[in-house]
């Protein structure tokens, strides 16, 4: 998501991750990158998250040198981990009373279904 971020906007992109392979992957195409959770979410207007656990979104957002204790009043966070809607309101929920509040977005996939007609157009079967 990030890669595609940095490739197809005109947007400063600073990323942080604990894989600094991962960081290496978005600064080559020109993302600068960042030292920690706390300077993206201070220095950011919107940070998005991408995370493999609900527990994870919780640590990051919530916890000890998180987005909720250091983002700057009107951050908007979006995170677009595969995640639990009550994991969701939690973290919207908990993020609202903090100091610093950010508004969380969740962001649903909506699943069209297609139907494809093929056509033999005269080939033998």
């Amino acid at each position: 998501m990030c890669r595609n971020i940095v490739r197809n906007t005109n947007h400063d992109v600073v990323v942080f991750d604990l894989n600094p392979d991962a960081i290496k992957a978005c600064t080559d195409l020109g993302a600068t990158a960042g030292t920690s959770v706390a300077q993206i979410a201070s220095t950011c207007d919107v940070v998005f998250t991408s995370l493999p656990m609900p527990r994870n979104v919780e640590d990051v957002a919530l916890g000890a040198g998180g987005i909720s204790e250091n983002a700057k009043p009107g951050t908007v966070y979006i995170d677009l981990s595969t995640n639990s809607p009550a994991t969701a309101r939690r973290v919207h929920e908990e993020c609202r009373p903090r100091a610093s509040p950010c508004s969380s977005t969740c962001l649903r996939r909506r699943i069209t279904r297609h139907r494809w007609h093929h056509r033999d157009h005269g080939r033998r079967r």
